[in-house]
């Protein structure tokens, strides 16, 4: 399994665009992976985690082809996450012509969410069978607990407290023998994602580090350095994680996340990697 971080910054990227603060002035002095587009993220060349803003132009970057997209996995439809200007131009109306078929899995309320935000910029109803033909689309509504099978993937379907009146999600992808678990957005694990993860063996665990270990005040629907060191607590005591799993973070704000390098100082010596954008990793 290839993976490949697209985008490793929160909502407002990072640095923020108008901040000046010692952080965020940082960042653009030392620029390369200080610099974080939204995040989404690529397994091997097919299968996309979050069609959001950055995501397209982030494949572009790093030398992926965006046409061999076969899948995409939507943990939820905020702004940052996905981008219904993307999407439509799959459409004929935008001239787009022999396209392949793409499979859009997500909870069913993320898909009418979706749907909607497609509606106000363009007169396109993504739920009709008539507009899936026009721009080569499948959706498939995966609910919480349910897990299905495509394209030589395993994928489980996991409850996210991030927005859930919004369908969020949180995603295990098995292939090839190896398991990746993808948590972001997710302010922590909830008790049926917990349960749903009994004893299964994690090669990859990517987690959202919006607040850093540095952050003050309430982290709301995201995590932080504490709470996140809460839940790998509960995955190694459940059997998910072990010396042989990598933990990366991802979607990192200017809020108590210092400048890279040195954050991912700090990861490596508290027993996790801080994910940056282009970094690409086998499994």
């Amino acid at each position: 399994m290839q993976v490949t971080f697209l985008g490793t910054g929160a909502a407002t990227s990072y640095p923020l665009a108008f901040c000046q603060c010692e952080t965020c002035r940082k960042a653009r002095e030392l620029g390369g992976k200080n610099f974080r587009k939204r995040a989404s993220l690529l397994i091997n060349t097919d299968l996309l985690i979050d069609l959001g803003p950055d995501a397209i132009p982030a494949m572009h970057a790093y030398g992926h082809d965006t046409t061999k997209l076969r899948l995409l996995l939507q943990t939820h439809p905020h702004s940052d996450h996905f981008d219904p200007g993307v999407l439509v131009t799959r459409s004929s109306l935008y001239r787009c012509v022999n396209s392949d078929l793409l499979e859009i899995i997500a909870e069913k309320r993320c898909l009418e969410v979706m749907a909607d935000q497609v509606r106000v910029i363009e007169s396109i109803e993504l739920l009709e069978e008539k507009w899936q033909t026009d721009m080569h689309l499948t959706l498939t509504a995966l609910g919480h607990g349910q897990r299905l099978s495509r394209g030589g993937y395993e994928i489980l379907a996991m409850e996210s407290l991030h927005h859930p009146g919004w369908g969020s999600q949180i995603y295990l992808v098995k292939e090839g023998g190896k398991q990746l678990l993808y948590a972001a957005d997710s302010p922590a694990l909830s008790a049926a994602a917990l349960e749903a993860l009994q004893g299964k063996h994690l090669d990859l665990a990517i987690f959202e580090q919006t607040f850093g270990p540095f952050h003050t005040g309430n982290t709301g629907a995201h995590l932080s350095e504490a709470i996140l060191f809460e839940q790998l607590a509960r995955l190694r005591a459940q059997g998910c994680l072990d010396e042989k799993s990598q933990i990366y973070v991802t979607h990192i704000s200017h809020e108590g996340n210092p400048h890279h390098e040195a954050l991912a100082e700090r990861g490596a010596s508290l027993g996790y990697f801080v994910g940056y954008d282009g970094l690409e990793l086998t499994l």
